[in-house]
């Protein structure tokens, strides 16, 4: 203990004498500490903010675990016969939904844009609570062949 001592109070004399480069660290330790708060705040503002649905609290994603990945075990997709057997075999979810995220593409006047897109279920909407800006949702039957 004695011994920190010591190297604080030698640190602190050296930078009493050098007071150049006293004032470039620490500028550079305020810059760096208000960009890395700043970064925070936004990351926290907008990638980090609760979905826009219905009792957030009680939605959650499911996903399936592959070790062969790696770092991103248990970002794996759910196999449909695992949904499946999900939803028609517990009682753990009052609501069971799935969604297969993709790209199209769009193409107007010969302007083309690529749009993010998924594949859901008809109970997808219903879970979230939310309802079409236009058109309707699902109706029941429309998920079966034909």
């Amino acid at each position: 203990m004695r011994t920190a001592v010591q190297d604080l109070i030698y640190g602190l004399r050296q930078l009493r004498k050098n007071p150049g480069f006293t004032g470039v660290a620490v500028i550079t330790l305020a810059l760096g500490i208000s960009v890395n708060s700043t970064m925070f705040s936004l990351v926290s503002a907008f990638m980090l903010r609760r979905p826009p649905v219905h009792e957030p609290d009680r939605v959650v994603v499911i996903s399936a675990i592959d070790p062969a990945q790696g770092f991103h075990a248990d970002a794996s997709t759910v196999s449909i016969p695992n949904y499946l057997a999900w939803r028609s075999g517990t009682d753990l979810f009052s609501e069971i939904a799935a969604s297969d995220d993709y790209r199209a593409s769009l193409t107007v006047e010969r302007q083309t844009e690529a749009l993010d897109s998924a594949a859901v279920t008809p109970t997808y909407f219903g879970l979230l609570g939310v309802t079409p800006e236009m058109g309707r949702s699902f109706q029941p039957g429309d998920d079966k062949i034909g």
